[in-house]
């Protein structure tokens, strides 16, 4: 029995200085050292450099330059060596399920396809998109930065219905144009001065938006409305300016609760019939006290030289064209009176550019 014991112990004893050896040699290993350095100078963590080493990557990778994507995901228990030269010309700073990435180059997917379906997506969409049959030009769709890879059938059938560029076809699509006016919409709650309404976002019956003050008498054409405090003093500035130039603007109409724009369309579709273009309650822009409707002497707003004035003048404050008659198909309106504050800023952006603030919105503010 004593022997037996001791050749057991003396058997652990091989083992542990096996194990120390083993250890001792990885440690002070100078090649597998100089090795972690140089991946190291080339920008890998120290994590990465063992695991591309352990994957017997290490010529491979030095070969190449530094690849945020590999590093992210090199220790991705889906980590397949076969497909490293296509992780590694992957352009994306984003860890990401490899099993997805293994999906997408079986379906025959570009490097800068990938890129950009990496970009778009998350974990489900990209799953998704994967399951799908391989799609053709698709980075003509997810090249701009604000596509959304789930939305790249409504892409597809959107452009090749309307005959519209890539660049609307993504556009559109995200504003909701694709769909019926009120018929899919989402609800929003969090007052902001770059907040979307629109006939595809609604805000709920008790939203109040913050630091509603009273117009001053001087600035209003009948009984005065409420808005944003921000909004009421940028008006005022605008309404000192125009004065400069003989022209004068008041204030029509301001902020409206849910409950006023639901008299107000009953009202209208009482007397015009459904199809009379009013906005639904909880779908006005007036609810976030952002707006301002304004009025002229003599009352006819359309081709007067204040509108003129406001059209070119108005960006200066704060404020944008909110519906333009040549955007309608965008905007679902007709109001060259109906004026949006969205901040100094903003408002010389959208200008400079030409567009709506629903294009603007989700192109640069909606991520």
């Amino acid at each position: 029995m004593k022997k037996v014991r001791l050749k057991l112990k003396k058997k652990n004893c091989l083992i542990a200085i096996g194990i120390l050896v083993f250890i001792i040699i990885e440690i002070i290993n100078p090649s597998r050292i100089i090795a972690i350095n140089k991946l190291q100078n080339k920008g890998y963590s120290k994590n990465a450099s063992k695991e591309i080493i352990r994957q017997g990557l290490k010529k491979k990778v030095l070969e190449m330059d530094f690849n945020e994507f590999l590093e992210l995901n090199i220790s991705d228990e889906a980590f397949d060596k076969d497909n490293i030269d296509m992780y590694c010309s992957i352009n994306n700073k984003k860890k990401i399920s490899l099993e997805l990435v293994n999906k997408l180059i079986e379906k025959k997917y570009n490097a800068e396809e990938i890129s950009l379906i990496i970009r778009s997506g998350d974990d489900s969409s990209i799953n998704s998109f994967a399951s799908n049959s391989k799609y053709d030009n698709i980075s003509d769709y997810l090249k701009y930065d604000y596509a959304k890879l789930g939305n790249i059938d409504r892409y597809i059938t959107y452009k090749n219905t309307n005959g519209v560029s890539y660049e609307e076809a993504v556009t559109y699509v995200n504003i909701g144009l694709d769909k019926e006016f009120y018929s899919d919409y989402k609800e929003i709650n969090e007052f902001s001065l770059t907040m979307l309404v629109n006939k595809y976002n609604k805000l709920s019956s008790d939203f109040i938006p913050k630091n509603l003050v009273k117009f001053e008498k001087e600035y209003c054409s009948s009984e005065c409305p409420m808005d944003n405090e921000e909004v009421v003093k940028a008006f005022y500035e605008m309404a000192k300016a125009i004065r400069e130039e003989n022209l004068t603007i008041y204030v029509n109409s301001g902020y409206r609760s849910y409950q006023d724009q639901e008299e107000i369309y009953k009202e209208f579709t009482k007397l015009y019939g459904e199809n009379y273009d009013v906005a639904h309650a909880g779908f006005s822009e007036h609810q976030t006290g952002l707006t301002v409707d304004i009025g002229v002497k003599g009352g006819i707003f359309k081709g007067s030289k204040e509108e003129t004035w406001l059209k070119n003048n108005s960006y200066k404050y704060g404020f944008i064209l909110r519906y333009d008659s040549n955007k309608v198909k965008i905007t679902g309106y007709n109001e060259p009176w109906h004026f949006r504050y969205v901040g100094k800023d903003i408002a010389k952006d959208i200008y400079e550019k030409k567009i709506t603030f629903d294009e603007y919105y989700v192109k640069y503010l909606e991520r």
